[in-house]
């Protein structure tokens, strides 16, 4: 059979606790008019089909799945354990039992994605809606029954008098507490912003008020970025969610340079310096709580571009299972980081986690009987990890990459360790080490393994010593979870499920985002963030590093040596409802982010 898929906001009940039975169910159009009802109600299957939903919702079965090829119709019901087989359905009996469904659910709209959806309602001591939607086959039809949480039966008598109510209304009044939510947006946290220590900073008034109040907006639909870019005559503002930015309202041309002046005192930054790139700290309070936050100062021909971090509210991953990697490659991440010398990549375009994987993949490494040293930019933004020395370099100071590295090797370290790497000097000094017997570990931003592979060949690395000194990569990608509140069940199309390699024949329904999302997601359908990874590691790989193939090449070689692609671990979140197919295919089809000279991104 399919996927089994595991339905996250409904718990199993205990074992020692009976289902309880489902008395006479009753089936009537959602339109509930009794000239309606009464012609359904003659149909020949009715009965059969008030006693198979019966028999469903005692199993407590959350939706039905039926796949009728004219002849015979399997059947296949979703419990709390996932989906089930159940016995078939022959011609005689499935014919009628379908078109009671049909007509209960008429008129069937189209969907969009070649799909028909209708409902009608359950009614037996408690009323709930059941949501039909049919599909084409190769042969025959696919369909799918998905029943509601219970209602009290009266519940349909209490929307009928409030649509009565409703009508005596004005009709500026007519909308719904929901709806005026949505008009309205989340209701924007209360935030100060503090410099760090007891700094007095003598910003303006209006400015810091305008930054505070644009933060508490941000905070309110979970931002972690806040960006804003002066260009022209005004200021556009971005904010990141879950790896996805959202406009906000751009500041007019007085107000940004205020609220830009504000954040850069707050932080400490030099409005107008001559370095093309600053970072400072500043504190953001939330609802009376501090929390760090880091400021990112960038000047381009256009203007300045101000990055604000935030700390608040990010997931807290304390070891490499947090982060969503599966066991198998745990194991083997723990397997290549306790090798004495070579090369371990780890791969992520940017903004997709980099310094988290990079960080996780260090400490599963034994940093107690092994010293460890991490070579870093004074200018970028720092994390410390435990039992792991650092020695940066500083432009501004007039020291180098390489100096850096040569201070480090007076500590006589068994690693050498980098994050994001750029420079080409460093990169070409690193992997002399590491053939030198050194254990090296380098972040870099990539599509996937290959592709950093790619990026480290471009950065003068020779292909034969890469070659002989690689010992594998690791890489990751982030996608957004479904909103386990609003997510829904659908029945994709056929052609969609080749794309997920399912049968269409078995039981084949997926997750995705709705329209307009909830309240918890703030209104996208997405909630958080989980990785999908891939580990590239194999002689196989070396072989073709060395000869310098091109990045379809290295993925074909990985995938000999037992690599299992990104692409591939994405489909699996898809089949057990973590994430969706929209969303898998944004994150794939992305390419990789593009730099600018400086070595920044451009998005």
């Amino acid at each position: 059979m399919g996927h089994a898929q595991a339905d996250e906001g409904k718990k199993a009940a205990p074992a020692d606790k009976p289902a309880r039975a489902i008395g006479k169910v009753d089936l009537a159009p959602a339109a509930g008019t009794p000239a309606e009802a009464k012609s359904v109600r003659g149909l020949p299957g009715f009965k059969d089909a008030c006693t198979f939903v019966a028999a469903a919702l005692t199993a407590e079965a959350a939706a039905v799945f039926l796949s009728f090829d004219g002849q015979a119709c399997e059947v296949h019901w979703r419990t709390a354990a996932g989906w089930q087989a159940r016995e078939p359905l022959g011609k005689e009996a499935a014919q009628p039992l379908l078109a009671v469904f049909k007509a209960l659910a008429a008129p069937l709209g189209e969907s969009g994605q070649g799909l028909s959806t209708g409902e009608f309602v359950v009614t037996e001591k408690c009323r709930r809606t059941c949501r039909l939607t049919v599909g084409k086959a190769d042969k025959g039809e696919r369909w799918l029954l998905q029943f509601s949480d219970e209602l009290p039966a009266a519940a349909g008598l209490v929307q009928r008098l409030g649509g009565v109510v409703s009508g005596f209304l004005p009709v500026g009044r007519r909308k719904t507490d929901a709806q005026d939510a949505v008009d309205a947006g989340p209701t924007p946290l209360k935030v100060d912003l503090q410099p760090q220590g007891k700094t007095e900073t003598a910003a303006d008034a209006a400015g810091l008020a305008g930054a505070a109040a644009l933060c508490g907006r941000a905070l309110a639909v979970r931002a972690c970025c806040v960006r804003l870019e002066s260009t022209g005559g005004q200021v556009a503002v971005r904010v990141d969610v879950d790896g996805v930015w959202r406009p906000f309202d751009p500041l007019d041309k007085a107000a940004g340079a205020a609220v830009l002046a504000a954040i850069n005192t707050v932080a400490g930054l030099t409005a107008g310096a001559a370095r093309p790139r600053q970072t400072g700290k500043c504190t953001t309070v939330v609802e009376g709580k501090p929390w760090p936050c880091t400021v990112v100062a960038i000047r381009a021909q256009g203007g300045e571009r101000l990055d604000v971090h935030f700390d608040y509210g990010r997931p807290v991953f304390k070891t490499l299972a947090d982060t969503g990697l599966p066991e198998g490659l745990r194991t083997r991440v723990q397997e290549l980081v306790s090798l004495a010398q070579g090369v371990l990549l780890v791969v992520t375009p940017r903004r997709n986690g980099l310094s988290t994987l990079y960080e996780h993949v260090l400490l599963a490494a034994d940093r107690l009987m092994r010293d460890f040293v991490s070579i870093e930019d004074a200018a970028a933004p720092t994390r410390e990890i435990h039992n792991i020395k650092v020695c940066r370099w500083d432009v501004a100071a007039k020291t180098s990459p390489v100096e850096a590295v040569e201070k480090a090797l007076r500590e006589y370290p068994q690693g050498l360790v980098t994050c994001d790497l750029t420079d080409a000097a460093l990169a070409r000094k690193l992997v002399e080490l590491a053939e030198q017997g050194q254990f090296v570990v380098i972040g870099i931003n990539g599509g996937d393994v290959a592709e950093g592979i790619g990026t480290l060949l471009g950065l003068g690395i020779p292909a034969e010593q890469l070659g002989r000194v690689l010992l594998g990569g690791v890489g990751s990608r982030l996608v957004r979870k479904l909103c386990p509140k609003c997510r829904e069940e659908y029945l994709p199309p056929v052609d969609e499920l080749g794309t997920v390699r399912l049968d269409p024949g078995t039981a084949t329904t997926l997750w995705r985002a709705p329209p307009d999302g909830c309240e918890v997601c703030g209104g996208s359908g997405y909630l958080g963030r989980t990785g999908v990874f891939e580990i590239a590691a194999g002689r196989t790989l070396q072989h073709y590093v060395a000869k310098a193939a091109d990045s379809s090449t290295l993925r074909k070689a990985a995938a000999k040596d037992g690599m299992v692609p990104l692409s591939a671990a994405a489909v699996e979140l898809v089949k057990s409802g973590v994430t969706s197919l929209d969303e898998v295919r944004r994150v794939l089809a992305s390419s990789s982010p593009k730099t600018s000279r400086a070595g920044q991104p451009t998005g």
